[in-house]
Order: structure tokens, then sequence, then C-alpha cells
């Protein structure tokens, strides 16, 4: 009997275990962004999902993919951060290291069940803080997969 196998579009690798969870790995076209921009002035968000993004009925989750960088990351705290508001594991955070370099970041963040959602259809909330005059701040948060309930 098979207990899991892992799935792959050559860029991606994701973890099935059949009669639980399916993922649907989403094709370049369908991976929209959740959240993004360019920014040297002030932080952004906390922005959840967008309101024209339909969330089915049936996910349990989304794998998504976090990409920040920053013309000044080395010396200013750089930051791009999710909150699933669903305990105390619940916030997430993905650094800029270096100066003009991205860092990118895939985490599968858990949705909650469609009575307790909040704003945008979704309890997930994004925010991104670091941008001053002298910090060019890039940020991006992008779809790659929504996990399902079988």
């Amino acid at each position: 009997m098979i207990d899991s196998v892992w799935l792959v579009d050559g860029e991606y690798a994701a973890p099935y275990r059949p009669y639980g969870e399916s993922i649907e790995l989403l094709s370049g076209s369908d991976r929209v962004v959740f959240f993004d921009g360019i920014d040297a002035i002030a932080s952004a968000g906390p922005t959840g999902i967008p309101a024209a993004i339909r969330v089915p009925s049936n996910a349990v989750g989304m794998i998504t993919e976090m990409s920040i960088s920053g013309s000044q990351a080395s010396g200013t705290a750089t930051t791009l951060t999710v909150n699933d508001q669903l305990g105390t594991d619940s916030v997430r955070v993905v650094h800029a290291m270096v100066s003009n370099r991205p860092t990118i970041v895939e985490y599968t963040v858990p949705l909650a069940p469609a009575t307790d959602l909040v704003q945008g259809g979704s309890n997930v909330l994004w925010s991104m803080a670091g941008a001053s005059g002298l910090n060019l701040v890039t940020y991006s948060v992008r779809l790659k997969a929504w996990v399902y309930r079988l």
C-alpha cells in the first residue's frame, strides 16, 4: 500500500497523501500575485487574499512563494510577514539578509474553515516592514498551489 508520493512539475515537488489531501500545482499563468510592490517610504499591509481571487471551497491551505529584497537590507531590518491567525505559531517572517539580493521562501499556509474566514475570503494576512528613504524594498507573495481536503 502506498502511504505517500511526491508530485513534481519541474520546479516544485510536494508530498501527496492519498485519501487525505490533494495538491493542485498551478501553471505559471495561474500563479496569481496576492501582495506585491516596490516601496521606499513606508510599511505595507496587513492585507489578505484579494477579494477578486476565489478561494476553492474545499481548500485547507495554499503553497505560496514569498520574496523580499532591500537596497539597504544588510543594515535595515527588512521583513515580509505572513500571519495565518490560527494559533501560537501563526506568524512567519522572511528577512531580506543581503542588500540588493532577494530572499525567496515557499510556505504552506493553512486556511481556516469557510465559517471562520475574515478578510478577502481568507484568514491569512501579509505585511512588509523596513522601507525607508534609503531602503527601497521590493516584495511579492505568489500563489503556487492549492491544498484541498478530499
